[in-house]
């Protein structure tokens, strides 16, 4: 028997897991929200926490592929990618740069995996 799996621009599949990114605005991610993303059962609502980094990997287990072998479906990641606002308006400008000289050491603290490459993070979440 031939399978043949048609290509779908909301996922990449790695097996049986697939990986979905998605794009978040920076406020979103530094305060946290809840996003709606694709899965092959459909919509779902999935919980960003505030804090959230560029490349953070949160994983739907057994949202992927139907697997053959396992018996189990695979799991899906959800790749966020923190989108930096472009063009502002005065007033936005302004509060950014008001924010801005509020941020201290503290805040800008580097967590343990920043240093680490989207790929890694993506990789490590496979695993």
């Amino acid at each position: 028997m031939l399978v043949r799996v048609a290509e779908d621009e909301r996922f990449m599949r790695e097996g049986d897991d697939l990986i979905t990114p998605i794009d978040l605005a920076a406020p979103l991610a530094a305060l946290g929200t809840s996003v709606t993303v694709p899965t092959l059962d459909g919509e779902e609502e999935v919980e960003i926490p505030a804090g959230t980094q560029p490349g953070t990997v949160i994983t739907l287990r057994r949202r992927g592929m139907p697997s053959l072998r396992r018996g189990r479906p695979g799991d899906q990641h959800v790749v966020v990618n923190v989108v930096i606002p472009h063009n502002l308006n005065d007033e936005q400008r302004r509060m950014l740069e008001e924010f801005g000289a509020t941020l201290g050491e503290r805040n800008l603290a580097a967590a343990e995996d920043r240093d680490e490459s989207i790929f890694a993070r993506v990789r490590r979440a496979l695993r």
